[in-house]
């Protein structure tokens, strides 16, 4: 990349190119940083809005059937968890939280598929809704590596 830079400038590889090559260099980096800290807020931002509409949903509807059954109590638990981490990640996203938002995708997909199996209702639908969470979870994870080298505050 330093060559074609070189060519571009109509530089030879000298020693007087060098200094440019890795001025240039320097810039590239902080700017390709810059990107992938926007792409990590534009991908975590609406997870978290999501996360804490279904946090929402979800600590309502488990407090709503808990009398139904008990068992419910932990969809209230784990709505709770969703409106937290909804919360962190939209208001201040970083590499962690897409090991957060990774983590709550797959409780909730577990969630689903054992009320299907369960027998409690719906069964396609949250099944389907169920194995679609763990896998969302899953990419979450694997984006972690991408970002897992961006620095934790905005200003570094």
């Amino acid at each position: 990349m330093a060559t074609e830079i070189n060519e571009v400038l109509g530089l030879r590889d000298s020693a007087a190119a060098q200094p440019l090559t890795e001025a240039t260099n320097a810039q590239l980096e902080e700017q390709q940083k810059v990107a992938n800290y926007k792409l990590l807020c534009k991908t975590l931002r609406p997870a978290g809005i999501g996360s804490i509409v279904f946090g929402i949903v979800g600590i309502g509807m488990g407090f709503a059937t808990m009398e139904d059954n008990p068992l419910n109590a932990g969809l209230a638990i784990i709505g709770f968890f969703l409106l937290v981490e909804g919360v962190w990640i939209a208001a201040a996203p970083s590499p962690p939280g897409l090991i957060v938002d990774g983590i709550a995708l797959i409780i909730l997909g577990l969630w689903n598929i054992g009320i299907t199996l369960g027998g409690n209702g719906g069964a396609g639908m949250f099944l389907f809704l169920g194995i679609w969470q763990i896998v969302l979870g899953g990419k979450s994870f694997a984006r972690y590596g991408r970002f897992s080298k961006l620095p934790m505050s905005k200003g570094a």
